[in-house]
């Protein structure tokens, strides 16, 4: 009876020598890794606490050894849980870390002394299980000491920030559960069958757990960083918008700041000129006056025409070699004191990636406004109109260029796209235009709308390419009847406008 108590006495002594390095440093790097601040007296009472513990498992490994073990795990987790009050979640997978850390020192410590004294014959050890107290003591102290040296590594004093994240608690489940999983079935004796199970049956469970956790932190990640992604390029739109309008602005307002700058002096000319105008009795000096005040004028006029066509600011397409293009054509209109305007509300390089290349859509918008600034000069009007325009309705792009030029004359739309044909040969034309859009609209399988429009009205045609896949070809004119009458084509529909 004596011995038995003797004995149990003695396994108990072991158990406690044995748990209680693992379970302070386990809390030792737990305090260093949150990077905890605390006072004497609550680290006393932690010490307390965990004295308690190591004494309960001890107890439940005289009986059970995988019970002890998880008694132990438990014990320890709910107590820093209590000491900490923390986040429960972060305080759970960083315990469960700081013990497969733990672990993972008494193993190696375990494993260099088993090598040590097998080959010196000091004592006789197996893995885990000294043969004395004295033993289990020394390797106890070693364990603390490393643990010790090791959070003293300039990486790791400061705590680790990767645990202390909300996001990274299934990782850290994940890597606690490998741990436990490793470590403890290197340290158990391969003949405890229960114990090697109850160890792979924690160890799988943490790790299922923290996979789940980390594959749906992961995804709520992805989620939130597609928003912010979307998030940013809409307010980086919105700032783009702003800085152009704020540039055609500051461009719009040098240009004024010029003409007002210029108009003050010129007023002070005119009121002169007014003022001896009045006064004046002879009619050679007033025709004079009248004369000068004329050429003032027109010289003005010039002048702010030139200020325009070199400052005016056009819409941007989304493409600096059509906006620069479409500039050229303004310029070219200016030269000919044509008005030219553009209207873009569409991105034109989605045509320019699904229909047609860069160079057919420079050239079809080059085309026809030259031809538009032709048909307008050829009215001899001095309030010529060209206006350019890039849309999107209902998802079907246009483009459409309007002006108050002459009209197309019948067999020149009879003819049209069949054979070169132009209305203002005298002019410049040579009909290669029409020729290599229709060319280019066969490919891209647009339809071409002509529409006309009464003579009281801003522009008399536009002419409008629709990339809508049908690839028809529409007039739509105040003088349906009679083109109904004189054109004799299957391929043009004719309708009211």
């Amino acid at each position: 009876m004596s011995t038995n108590i003797t004995e149990l006495l003695y396994n108990f002594a072991m158990n406690f020598f044995l748990k209680a390095p693992t379970l302070f440093s386990s809390a030792y790097i737990f305090i260093k890794t949150t990077n905890i601040k605390c006072s004497k007296s609550k680290l006393a009472l932690l010490l307390t606490a965990f004295f308690v513990v190591n004494i309960i498992s001890s107890v439940v490994l005289l009986f059970d050894n995988s019970l002890g073990f998880l008694a132990s795990c438990i014990l320890f987790i709910v107590t820093i849980t209590l000491f900490t009050k923390n986040n429960i979640k972060n305080t759970i997978s960083i315990s469960i870390v700081s013990m497969g850390l733990s672990y993972c020192v008494r193993f190696i410590i375990a494993l260099i002394f088993a090598i040590a004294s097998h080959y010196i014959s000091l004592v006789t050890y197996d893995f885990l299980n000294p043969k004395s107290i004295f033993t289990a003591i020394f390797i106890g102290i070693i364990h603390l000491l490393s643990t010790f040296y090791i959070m003293k590594i300039k990486r790791l004093k400061n705590g680790l920030a990767f645990f202390n994240n909300s996001d990274n608690f299934g990782i850290g489940l994940l890597i606690s559960g490998f741990i436990f999983l490793i470590i403890a079935l290197l340290a158990q004796d391969g003949d405890d069958y229960k114990s090697i199970f109850v160890y792979m049956f924690i160890g799988l469970i943490i790790c299922c757990i923290g996979a789940v956790i980390w594959i749906r932190t992961n995804i709520t990640r992805y989620y939130k960083s597609r928003l912010q992604q979307k998030a940013d390029e809409h307010f980086n739109s919105v700032i783009a918008e702003k800085d152009s309008n704020i540039e055609e602005l500051t461009k719009s307002n040098a240009f004024l700041s010029k003409i007002v700058h210029r108009d003050n002096h010129l007023m002070s000319s005119l009121q002169y000129s007014l003022e001896e105008l009045c006064n004046c009795n002879d009619k050679q000096k007033e025709s004079k006056i009248i004369t000068e005040l004329l050429t003032l004028a027109k010289e003005r006029n010039e002048l702010v025409q030139k200020e325009q066509a070199e400052n005016k600011v056009l819409a941007s397409t989304g493409n600096s070699v059509i906006d620069g293009a479409l500039l050229n054509m303004y310029i070219k209109a200016s030269a000919h004191e044509i008005n030219f305007d553009l209207i873009a509300n569409t991105d034109i390089n989605y045509l320019i990636n699904h229909f047609l290349s860069q160079t057919e859509l420079e050239t079809l918008l080059c085309d026809h406004i030259k031809d538009a600034v032709i048909a307008v000069e050829s009215t001899g009007k001095k309030n010529g109109n060209i206006l350019t325009s890039v849309s999107s309705v209902d998802g079907i792009y246009e483009i459409s260029v309007s002006d108050n030029g002459i009209e197309f004359e019948t067999d020149t739309l009879q003819k049209l796209g069949t054979e070169r044909v132009t209305t203002h040969k005298g002019s410049g034309g040579n009909g290669i235009g029409f020729m290599t859009t229709f060319d280019t609209l066969k490919n891209s399988k647009a339809s071409l709308i002509i529409t006309e429009y009464e003579p009281d009205k801003p522009f008399t045609k536009t002419v409008t390419f629709r990339f809508d896949g049908q690839g028809n070809f529409i007039i739509r004119s105040c003088r349906c009847e009679i083109l109904k009458e004189k054109i004799i084509r299957e391929d043009i529909l004719i309708t009211y406008n």
